[in-house]
């Protein structure tokens, strides 16, 4: 998945070039492990859908946080 897509993702992931792309995988470890850094209410609807997604799809319903 494109970081460019996804804000918050794309902060997080300020190391990366702006146009990489990471796998779903990635992209929730990197959710997980930056969350203290994560703004909840800024966050747009189609960020929050991309965590729930892969919350669910790979994170066993979880987010380790």
């Amino acid at each position: 998945m494109p970081i460019q897509q996804y804000p918050q993702l794309k902060e997080l992931a300020w190391q990366l070039k702006k146009d990489a792309v990471v796998s779903p995988k990635d992209a929730l470890n990197i959710y997980e492990r930056n969350w203290r850094f994560i703004d909840i209410e800024n966050m747009s609807l189609q960020e929050k859908a991309l965590i729930e997604q892969l919350k669910n799809q790979i994170g066993g319903g979880c987010l380790l946080v």
